[in-house]
């Protein structure tokens, strides 16, 4: 990506409406996608804190929904003479005791699947269908005349932050983030507040997120852009926070092939089309200087060329 492409950080605002049932802690939480058996077991091994003794474990499938449960033993083997027995979840130290980093490479986990709470597990299941509906590919195709104050062109939004097209993709990040947040009140709010608690955890894991979540905004005039979730974080007071970023390399002409986003990329460029993108196109030269030839005339095609290291470009 070329330059300095400003990021925006929505907050939606979102509140808990109470606590879990018998006021507990939500639990440890693994994540893997289209596990196998030894897929779902490194899962929890990963996400096991690494103080000695047994932690409890649930790692749940994105991909399909499914949810196992698992009594992760945590202990250290470094060889040698050390002690490494662990009682009641403390770690014995031999006389000249370990640093951290000795543990960090001596410790040793496994994971052995058990019989998780139900109500865990239930509620697990219901945040996962919240949060993939969420982030379905369906939610993420927007037309620019669903969203405010967005223009008619996406290629309004490419050209330096400092100037017309870094204002255009700030207010398009604001437009999407409100629509985020809309969607995200009406799926997962809705649901009991234990799993809303977990559906904010996932959506903080970005586990769920992938390139394909990429949003794509299409324009009147048939030009496109895209916008990436760079992160989805969420709080203790259930509120969550998405940063976006406008994708300035994937904006799209009608005719499928990129636009300009920097000077160099007029050379030998052609485009024929409507008048209104043709014209848009000319706005999208003058931002980076290129001259422009035959601006006042209504031909379908814009033409540029570099002749001894100058570019510009003429409306034929």
């Amino acid at each position: 990506m070329s330059g300095v492409v400003k990021k925006y950080l929505v907050v939606l605002g979102l509140l808990y409406t109470g606590t879990t049932a018998a006021g507990q802690d939500l639990p440890t939480i693994g994540y893997c996608s289209n596990c196998s058996s030894a897929g779902f077991a490194w899962a929890a091994e990963q996400a096991a804190p690494s103080t000695g003794g047994m932690h409890p474990v649930y790692v749940i499938d994105t991909t399909f929904g499914e949810v196992r449960y698992f009594n992760v033993s945590v202990w250290w083997d470094c060889g040698g003479n050390e002690r490494q027995s662990v009682e009641d979840g403390v770690q014995s130290l031999d006389d000249d005791g370990m640093g951290s980093s000795t543990l960090s490479n001596c410790t040793q986990k496994e994971a052995i699947q058990g019989v998780g709470d139900e109500f865990i597990i239930s509620q697990m299941l219901i945040a996962h269908d919240g949060v993939s509906e969420f982030v379905s590919p369906k939610n993420f195709q927007f037309d620019s005349g669903d969203l405010p104050n967005t223009g008619d062109t996406a290629l309004d939004l490419i050209g330096p932050i400092e100037g017309p097209a870094g204002q255009a993709r700030e207010s398009l990040q604001i437009a999407v983030g409100n629509h985020l947040q809309s969607l995200h009140n009406r799926g997962i709010l809705v649901l009991a507040d234990t799993a809303t608690r977990i559906a904010n955890r996932f959506l903080g894991s970005s586990n769920y997120l992938s390139p394909a979540s990429l949003i794509t905004v299409t324009y009147p005039d048939g030009t496109s852009i895209k916008i990436a979730i760079v992160q989805i974080s969420s709080f203790i007071d259930g509120s969550i926070t998405v940063l976006v970023e406008v994708l300035m390399e994937t904006g799209e002409l009608p005719d499928g092939q990129a636009a300009p986003r920097f000077e160099e990329r007029f050379d030998n460029f052609n485009f024929s089309g409507g008048e209104d993108i043709v014209q848009n196109l000319i706005d999208l030269a003058n931002r980076f200087g290129i001259p422009i030839t035959g601006a006042g005339g209504s031909g379908p095609t814009l033409r540029c060329v570099t002749v001894d290291g100058v570019r510009f470009c003429e409306r034929i």
